[in-house]
């Protein structure tokens, strides 16, 4: 089964949702392995 496709966009936002995303520490790195991000500026 092909992995499921993210993509993470700032849009009109200051950037803290990103920063917010990568506050879950080594757990990204499971998200990692189980999607594929095509897109995280």
């Amino acid at each position: 089964m092909d992995k499921l496709k993210i993509g993470v966009y700032w849009a009109a936002s200051c950037g803290g949702c990103d920063c917010s995303l990568l506050e879950v520490n080594e757990q990204i790195l499971d998200v990692a392995e189980a999607v594929e991000f095509l897109l995280w500026p």
